[in-house]
């Protein structure tokens, strides 16, 4: 879905893909609950209306104009920095592991 987005299509997802979080907050696309095929085809006759699909389309690539190898490489090392700062204080006794 992700890809599709880049390229400014308007997308139709499962509640239970990763890309339903950012369509939905972006509200770049449609979603539907997983295997809700009479919602799946309410979602792809919506995109039947150009103006719908040019609206959608155009949210969908500012959704994930951020998602930049840069970007996406910095939220990992900012996220293995985190673990790592956790990890060496629960190691020193400064704080106690965190419950999953």
């Amino acid at each position: 879905a992700l890809e599709a987005m880049a390229c400014g299509l308007p997308v139709v997802t499962s509640n239970k893909s990763g890309a339903a979080e950012l369509v939905i907050e972006h509200d770049a696309g449609l979603v539907c609950e997983a295997r809700d095929v009479d919602a799946l085809a309410r979602h792809m006759m919506t995109l039947i209306d150009p103006e719908a699909r040019r609206l959608l389309g155009a949210r969908a690539r500012e959704a994930v104009l951020p998602l930049t190898p840069a970007s996406m490489t910095l939220q990992l090392v900012l996220l293995y920095r985190d673990l790592i700062a956790a990890a060496v204080a629960v190691r020193d006794g400064d704080e106690k592991p965190a419950a999953l």
